[in-house]
């Protein structure tokens, strides 16, 4: 006499909830790496966003990234391994820091903006970079240089068009009414923080131009 056996329930639960991008692996992987190294490209750009609020197409990229890669299971909820703890006990505290600063101050509403862009900085860009593959990871210096370049020759060309502009010092960027907003000077970007930053962009001092 044949037995059949019953498949087992892990079995089942894989036939029920099938992984909507596995006809596709390769090309949906090709997708989420890409989108990660235009994102690192575009990370200078801060001019180039959506409308008027701080969302800047770097960000758009690494949202599909990070959404693609959550899609597929490659993402690790621990990213720095035994040091994730440590690592999320810092982000903590230094949100918990920037509330109380904003109830002392009489703006809490103002906190929810920086704690979001603050945690996606923090949180979830690392944990999408710390599961790429070496040879992302060792291009991704050299895309974000590219990037730059490509941006200061942009602000360099354009300065030249406005006789507006004009160097300041101790600046990065100056105002120019021909791109209709700030374009780089002629001089290496200066990290820095502010109080609302785009999450994957690194921000520029700047001044008016007189």
């Amino acid at each position: 006499m044949t037995t059949l056996a019953s498949p087992s329930p892990s079995a089942s639960a894989a036939i029920a909830r099938p992984n909507i991008l596995a006809a596709h692996e390769q090309t949906w992987d090709r997708i989420a790496r890409s989108s990660l190294l235009i994102a690192i490209f575009l990370s200078g750009w801060g001019l180039l966003r959506v409308g008027q609020i701080n969302l800047t197409f770097s960000d758009i990229f690494f949202l599909l990234s990070f959404i693609i890669s959550a899609l597929r299971g490659r993402l690790s909820v621990t990213p720095f391994r035994s040091l994730t703890p440590f690592w999320l006990a810092g982000l903590v505290m230094m949100l918990g820091g920037l509330f109380i600063g904003s109830i002392i101050n009489g703006d809490p509403l103002r906190w929810v903006n920086i704690a979001l862009q603050y945690t996606v900085a923090f949180l979830c860009i690392p944990i999408l970079l710390m599961q790429q593959e070496e040879g992302t990871i060792r291009k991704a210096p050299l895309i974000f240089m590219l990037g730059i370049t490509c941006s200061e020759m942009v602000g360099i060309t354009a300065s030249f068009f406005s006789p507006s502009t004009r160097p300041c010092t101790g600046s990065a960027t100056a105002s120019s009414p021909a791109t209709g907003g700030w374009v780089p000077w002629r001089a290496s970007p200066i990290p820095m923080a502010r109080s609302s930053p785009s999450p994957s962009r690194c921000c520029s001092i700047r001044c008016a131009s007189g």
